[in-house]
């Protein structure tokens, strides 16, 4: 093959990993906004497996390694676009669904094409240098334009490639229109937003969450103004003809509410139980202006009875995650919020990395908006760092004497319930470590029903705890405080559910007076309250059973086992006399699959906690580990061959730095969340470039003593073992925690060094 045509083949597993992993990344993001958290976690299975169906076909078809390279690409924008289409107007049909497996299979078509053209090392580097791409042009570009017009965007560029590529006239015609057509919605788009999602998503208004925002399935409600991030979309609404009111909704969910009234209005918010008004008599429980620090400010709500509670907007500090938030804040609704964020400012980092930077002490620090969107204690969601026993501890040592907590969570669901008496016993086991002689008179709980039509669904719970016991003028405070709520005629409802000194025979009194063991056993067998920790910071996991993941876990096995059997027996009837060989190539690429996959989500786990946000954590260490693992491949080509042994050895090695040491690079930076993220990089890149070796050895390998084509049927296998593993390492990073699952990935490349020195 000649320079030139090589290069040109550089260029097309280039363009090619770049456009599927930013196509994984929309789906993911969209797939949060259209359906759930789980939904969208499904995509990545979905991906592998169809990389690893790509590859299958191709070793299968012959034809496919020699067809042009301009068809496939129209077949792969096809697919992408179809794909786009069961996501947001078929959101609940997406678990494996032949549409959005297509494009990874089409995708991987054109790159094991070129693997068994090349030579593996140069095309595994070319291949993850577009994915590398494909992740950091995620993070520009779907702040910059929105999702939906970023994925039209890399439509154009395989359009574009192709118009390039292309011989025939038809063709060169056909993708020209294509680019020009995708470069005018998405100019459009931009300027109208015509075609938002919050426009044209359809999908079903059942159980919860519930997704308000389907303008399709809402009519009444009209569409103001959306910004989009990989943390989560945010997006505006209003009723038809009342804009003085809107509703703000975070990935799709309603959340909280922009208005222009002032803060006299929220002087009695049921939600910040340490102030009370009756007509001009205002009291606090706080002797002077109190210093507060606000996780999670969402838009106005929590932010307008905080100014009036604090007096005084500079005793304030506070944290967004999401920078769309404060953008939209500090910008477009300024004025329509009646200026709430005026002198506020708040820092776009999430609270545990801020509060490792400061030596600040709060008489309160409020969690009132932390169980947003996919973040409910009651259904399956993210990893969640911040009502953990170790995140507790924290907010603890940053109050004053007579500090308070204060959290709100949405009790719906059975499941949210018994996480919100988890929430209690994490805090309860806590006060108990720093001394607290009787746990139970640090609480005051309320709940409060915002609609007696649907109780269920309306039901918030409040929890005050102080670092000290409540002392008496406290205690008849919250009394009086509860007393005049219970009173009011607001169309709500209002119950004190926990005060030290008052007899209330309900579950929360008998909770708290329990011993630890009565405690532990609340909910009976099959349920657990044990406080998450950092490394397992699932507080929705309270059944044992997990059968909602083990039933996809499931699903996913039988699929993957499928194309394991398919590639295993297509191979065998091509190759014969070498059953053993095969069966430890077969081996080996399947364990490199799973450990691969198992350490490049351990590692986002790790360090999402001391990275400022997942989006920190998804840039710097996917970002770094990708290019690491092609820079790695191609720094070893032509080396012999117990580099491979060498290679892995150093995966075990550096894993096990990650998996014991992985504090001291963070420590070492001190308060500076960039060098702090530059440096966990850092320590990512030497892990990735050992990571980026095994695999195309093997390939090589496996082309000289198996066959030619042979490597076709192998990635299909290490497909087949990573699709398996990204849900595998769901499953066991909720039911056992992080450490133990990447344990089990250095097992798995140890295992994997040996059977390849069998080889």
């Amino acid at each position: 093959m000649s320079e030139r045509a090589l290069k040109r083949e550089e260029l097309h597993i280039f363009v090619v990993a770049f456009s599927l992993l930013f196509f994984e990344t929309a789906l993911f993001h969209v797939l949060k906004f259209t359906s759930t958290y789980l939904a969208a976690t499904s995509t990545i299975g979905a991906a592998v497996l169809g990389l690893g169906i790509g590859s299958l076909a191709t070793y299968l078809y012959a034809p496919l390694q020699r067809q042009p390279f301009p068809r496939l690409l129209l077949c792969l924008i096809i697919s992408m676009f179809a794909a786009s289409l069961n996501v947001v107007f078929a959101p609940d049909y997406v678990f494996f669904s032949p549409l959005l497996i297509l494009p990874f299979a089409l995708g991987n078509v054109c790159i094991t094409a070129l693997f068994l053209r090349n030579n593996s090392h140069k095309m595994y580097t070319f291949d993850l240098c577009g994915a590398t791409a494909g992740v950091f042009f995620a993070i520009v570009a779907i702040p910059l334009m929105m999702t939906e017009n970023a994925v039209i965007a890399i439509l154009a560029l395989l359009a574009l490639l192709a118009f390039y590529l292309a011989k025939e006239k038809y063709l060169r015609t056909l993708f020209l229109i294509l680019f020009f057509s995708s470069c005018f919605f998405v100019a459009y788009n931009v300027n109208t937003e015509d075609f938002v999602l919050e426009k044209v998503v359809q999908g079903k208004d059942t159980g919860w969450p519930q997704k308000v925002f389907w303008i399709l399935d809402h009519p009444q409600f009209e569409y103001i103004l959306a910004r989009d991030n990989l943390v989560s979309r945010i997006s505006v609404i209003a009723r038809k003809g009342n804009k003085n009111q809107m509703t703000v909704c975070f990935d799709g969910i309603g959340n909280d509410t922009i208005t222009r009234d002032g803060l006299l209005r929220w002087v009695n918010d049921k939600r910040v139980p340490f102030m009370m008004s009756q007509g001009k008599n205002h009291r606090r429980v706080f002797a002077k202006n109190p210093r507060i620090f606000i996780i999670g400010t969402g838009a106005q709500g929590v932010v307008k009875p905080l100014i009036w509670l604090s007096r005084d907007v500079r005793m304030i500090d506070a944290v967004e995650i999401n920078p769309a938030i404060v953008e939209i804040m500090e910008g477009p609704c300024f004025e329509a919020s009646g200026r709430a964020f005026q002198g506020l400012s708040p820092k776009v980092i999430d609270a545990r990395t801020y509060l490792r930077e400061t030596t600040q002490k709060y008489d309160l620090i409020t969690m009132l908006n932390t169980y947003k969107a996919q973040k409910s204690c009651g259904i399956f969601g993210e990893p969640d760092f911040i009502h953990t026993y170790e995140a507790f501890e924290t907010y603890f040592e940053h109050l004053t004497k007579n500090g308070y907590i204060l959290i709100e969570e949405r009790d719906i669901t059975d499941q949210s319930h018994i996480a919100i008496f988890r929430i209690l016993n994490t805090i309860f086991q806590v006060l108990e470590k720093n001394g607290a002689k009787r746990p139970q008179d640090h609480f005051f709980i309320t709940n409060t029903w915002t609609s007696l039509e649907k109780p269920r669904r309306s039901k918030y719970t409040i929890i005050v705890v102080k670092k000290d016991p409540l002392n008496e003028a406290e205690r008849n405070f919250f009394g009086e405080w509860s007393d005049f709520h219970q009173r009011r005629k607001t169309g709500e409802v209002t119950e004190l559910a926990y005060l030290p000194g008052r007899k209330l025979d309900n579950e929360y009194n008998s909770f708290l007076h329990a011993p630890k063991a009565k405690q532990a056993s609340h909910f009976g067998s099959g349920v657990t309250i044990t406080p998450p920790r950092d490394d397992n910071p699932f507080l929705f996991d309270v059944y044992l059973d997990r059968q909602e993941l083990k039933t996809i876990l499931f699903r996913t096995a039988l699929a993957c086992l499928l194309l394991l059997v398919l590639a295993i027996v297509s191979l065998f009837r091509r190759v014969k006399g070498k059953v053993k060989l095969t069966l430890l190539y077969t081996l080996y690429f399947g364990l490199i699959g799973m450990g691969y996959f198992v350490i490049e989500i351990g590692l986002l786990h790790f360090y999402q906690i001391h990275m400022g946000s997942p989006t920190n954590s998804f840039i710097f260490i996917l970002g770094a580990l990708l290019f690491a693992s092609g820079l790695g491949s191609q720094l070893a080509k032509g080396k012999e061959d117990r580099v491979v042994t060498c290679a892995i050895a150093a995966v075990a090695l550096l894993s096990f730095y990650h998996l014991l040491g992985r504090d001291l690079a963070v420590s070492l930076t001190g308060s500076q969340p960039m060098l702090c993220n530059i440096a966990i990089a850092l320590t990512v890149i030497p892990l990735g470039m050992a990571m980026g070796v095994p695999l195309p050895f093997g390939l090589e390998k496996a082309k000289q003593n198996i066959a030619q084509t042979s490597p076709a049927a192998f990635l299909a296998m290490n497909a087949a073992a990573g699709t398996f593993a990204s849900i595998l390492t769901l499953y066991l990073s909720v039911a056992y925690g992080f450490s133990i699952t990447f344990a089990l990935a250095i097992i798995i490349y140890i295992v994997a060094g040996i059977v390849y020195w069998l080889l």
